[in-house]
């Protein structure tokens, strides 16, 4: 293989991970019988995500109110963590495993 397929296949890979591979307009646990779940969500809370998107409506506002409609169908055996991505990361709500 020569250096510049190297370099390509580098740059393919590297922008595969960067994109999502699965996009949905709405996200739901909704699942067959009595499985359990495992979530972790990442919320940004940087300062670029607290402003007003609409003048109204923050982007850190909006995606806390998808956590929470998201959560609405969790069960008590399903095992739920928050990460916080600002600057330092950190955990918001363990896994309560």
């Amino acid at each position: 293989m020569n250096q510049l397929t190297r370099v390509l296949a580098v740059i393919a890979l590297a922008m595969l991970g960067a994109s999502p591979l699965l996009t949905c307009s709405r996200w739901s646990l909704v699942r067959d019988g009595r499985a359990s779940v495992s979530l972790a969500g990442v919320l940004d809370d940087s300062m670029s995500i607290q402003a007003l998107d609409d003048g109204t409506t923050s982007g850190f506002a909006q995606g806390v109110q998808e956590a929470h409609a998201l959560l609405a169908n969790a069960q008590t055996s399903d095992s739920v963590a928050v990460v916080l991505a600002g600057e330092p990361a950190r955990v918001a709500v363990a896994p309560n495993d």
